[in-house]
Parts: C-alpha cells; sequence; structure tokens
C-alpha cells in the first residue's frame, strides 16, 4: 500500500479560528492539542501521528468507532470519530473532517482485531 497522507478540510481550521476567538485562545489550544493525536500518514508498516509518533500495525488492539447521538432516544447518530488503540497509544480519526475519507478508512480494514461500536445513550 501506498503511503496515504490525510488531507483536512479547510472548515476545520475555520472552526479552529473562530472557537479561538471566542474562547480568547483556549478552545483552539485545546483543538489543537487533539489535533496532535490524529493520524497523519497511513501506510503498509503502520500509522504515523500527526506529533510524529509512529505505531505499527502489528501492534494494533482494537479500534473504537465512536458515535454521536442521534435524532431520538437512545438512537445512534453518524460515525464522530475512529480510534485505533495500539499497545503504546491511540490514533484519532475524524472522517467528518477530511477530504480523503474513504482512502484512510480502507487502510486499515485489512487489520482484524477486536471492533467496539461506542455511542451515547
Amino acid at each position: 500500500m501506498n503511503p496515504i497522507e490525510i488531507e483536512v478540510k479547510r472548515s476545520y481550521y475555520t472552526r479552529m479560528i473562530v472557537i479561538g476567538i471566542f474562547t480568547l485562545g483556549i478552545g483552539a489550544l485545546l483543538m489543537y492539542m487533539e489535533y496532535r493525536r490524529w493520524g497523519r500518514i497511513f501506510d503498509s508498516v503502520g500509522v504515523t501521528r500527526q506529533d510524529g509518533k509512529r505505531f505499527l500495525w502489528s501492534d494494533l488492539q482494537e479500534k473504537m468507532f465512536v458515535h454521536m447521538r442521534g435524532g431520538g432516544y437512545k438512537k445512534r447518530g453518524p460515525l464522530n470519530h475512529l480510534e485505533l488503540v495500539f499497545k503504546d497509544g491511540k490514533v484519532l480519526v475524524f472522517p467528518l473532517m477530511l477530504e480523503n475519507v474513504r482512502e484512510i478508512m480502507a487502510s486499515h480494514e485489512k487489520y482484524q482485531v477486536e471492533e467496539k461500536i461506542i455511542s451515547p445513550i
């Protein structure tokens, strides 16, 4: 598999600026700290996060699909993010914020580990 680098939508950075203005920078700082845990490069060997930390597919322990709340009581909404849990940490993937979401989501599908679906109740 050729390396795939994530392409973040421009709207994410716009949100970061607006939230930063309304929270006097604190919200943007928190978003940036979380952004550093996002995956940056996905390849056949593993994943590299935005902060440069590398995780190997052989160390993948779990995939957690975290959904938003749906429209009604106990209804699951769309996928908010995916957490790839490795021995040494986790990598976050936010599909709604990515331009190349299909390639990124397909990059981990062949690695079979325990999958959990988490949805707020």
